[in-house]
C-alpha cells in the first residue's frame, strides 16, 4: 500500500475509503479532516450549480451533480461529518445543516463570487446602456460586438472606480414619467 499523506491527524487518524467509478475496485482513502475538505468542495460546486442550473443543463452538470450527491452520502458516513449535516429538503440527499453551510469556507468564497458578479453585470449594464444613450439606437445597432465592447470599456472602469468609491451612493435612475 502507499503512504497516506498525514494531515495532521497523526498515526491514529481514522481514514475511510470511496469506491471510484473510474475502475472496478479501486479505492481513495481520505482522513476525516480530507472527507470534510472533500465535502466542501462538492458543497461549493453545487451551490455554484445551482445558480446556474437552467443555463447549463447538459451532462456534465448532471455529473457533477451526481458526483456531489455520491460525496455526501459518503461524508454522511463519517460520524463527525454526519453531525454538521442534514437531509436537504430540494436535494434529497444528506448536505450541510444551515448553521454549518452559512459559517463554512465555501460559503464565504460562495458569497464573494455572488458579489463580485453582481458588480461586474452592474457596472457592464450601466457602461451599456450609458452608450445606447449617447449614440442612440440605430447607431448603437450598427456597432459590432467588439466595437460596442472597446467603447463601453472606459466607461465600465469610470463606473467601476465610482461604485468601488461611493457604492451606489450616486447611483440614479432616470424613469420615464409613466414609470415613476
Amino acid at each position: 500500500m502507499e503512504p497516506r499523506y498525514d494531515d495532521g491527524g497523526g498515526p491514529n487518524a481514522t481514514w475511510y475509503a470511496v469506491n471510484t467509478p473510474m475502475k472496478k475496485n479501486k479505492r481513495m482513502e481520505f482522513s476525516e479532516h480530507e472527507m470534510q475538505v472533500l465535502a466542501e468542495m462538492a458543497g461549493f460546486c453545487l451551490m455554484g450549480l445551482s445558480m446556474v442550473k437552467n443555463e447549463v443543463e447538459d451532462v456534465h452538470a448532471n455529473a457533477w451533480e451526481l458526483l456531489g450527491r455520491r460525496i455526501f452520502e459518503k461524508a454522511n458516513e463519517v460520524p463527525k461529518l454526519a453531525k454538521l449535516m442534514t437531509m436537504h429538503p430540494d436535494l434529497r440527499f444528506p448536505f450541510f445543516n444551515e448553521k454549518y453551510a452559512d459559517t463554512c469556507f465555501f460559503s464565504s468564497v460562495m458569497d464573494e463570487l455572488r458579489e463580485t458578479f453582481f458588480w461586474d453585470e452592474l457596472v457592464t449594464r450601466l457602461a451599456d446602456q450609458s452608450l445606447l444613450r449617447s449614440l442612440g439606437v440605430d447607431k448603437y445597432d450598427e456597432l459590432s460586438d467588439d466595437e460596442r465592447q472597446m467603447r463601453t470599456h472606459a466607461l465600465e472602469q469610470a463606473i467601476w472606480n465610482e461604485v468601488m468609491e461611493h457604492g451606489v451612493d450616486r447611483l440614479s435612475f432616470i424613469l420615464p414619467p409613466e414609470e415613476s
